[in-house]
């Protein structure tokens, strides 16, 4: 990954303005987490962003293009996520070691947010990271629970 020293205020806000997770916070707020220099970092095609067992505990907000998300050896995608998707939060969250990979599927933009960030952050913006990653990670949970109820119900179908 290369860093973006500077990205420009006005682009970054302007994807910031099109990403979900940004939708709670004024212009101002989005102005200071933009300013956070060395956050930014951009992806070539196939270049891995997330490798399992690394230590690292940051947590990325995909800005521009798609990643998929691998586990083990597999090359079968578990995910393609999309802007506005997070990930790495099990790591940020727990401080464990990171449960699966994250590659690029195409060239990239992320944010990287750390727990130095947080901490220098005012209370009332670490408040609405965090109900957006309670939101990212509940609306993660419901899908899944659906695919679960989707999957059971197909097998006991399929069984009579």
């Amino acid at each position: 990954m290369k860093i973006l020293d500077s990205m420009a205020l006005k682009k970054t806000l302007e994807i910031f303005d099109r990403i979900e997770f940004f939708n709670a916070f004024s212009v101002e707020e989005k102005e200071l987490i933009a300013t956070f220099h060395g956050r930014f970092y951009s992806t070539g095609s196939n270049e891995s962003i997330i490798k399992e067992g690394d230590s690292i505990d940051t947590l990325f907000i995909l800005l521009s293009g798609s990643v998929n998300v691998y586990k083990g050896r597999s090359r079968d995608s578990l995910a393609l996520l999309v802007p506005g998707d997070i990930f790495g939060e099990i790591s940020f969250l727990t401080r464990a070691k990171r449960i699966s990979s994250c590659i690029s599927a195409e060239p990239c933009i992320v944010l990287e947010i750390d727990h130095a960030m947080l901490n220098v952050l005012s209370a009332e913006i670490r408040e609405k990271i965090k109900d957006q990653i309670i939101r990212k990670l509940v609306k993660r949970l419901d899908f899944m629970n659906a695919k679960m109820y989707e999957v059971s119900h197909s097998t006991q179908r399929s069984a009579y």
